[in-house]
């Protein structure tokens, strides 16, 4: 809907593939992430990564 709507500006790739998350993260770095952090991040938090490492900001 926010890239029919056209008010924030997205990337070509982002339109043509209708996806406006970022490429997913590796378990490495799902694991550096925890050790710098000194924590285990929640399972679904962990997934989530595993899907999209977060959304552009419009």
């Amino acid at each position: 809907m926010a890239i029919l709507v056209n008010e924030f500006t997205f990337t070509p790739h982002q339109i043509k593939s209708d996806w406006l998350g970022n490429n997913p993260s590796t378990e490495t770095q799902i694991l550096e992430l925890e050790a710098r952090l000194g924590l285990s991040l929640p399972l679904d938090y962990r997934i989530f990564l595993s899907i999209t490492n977060g959304f552009s900001a419009p």
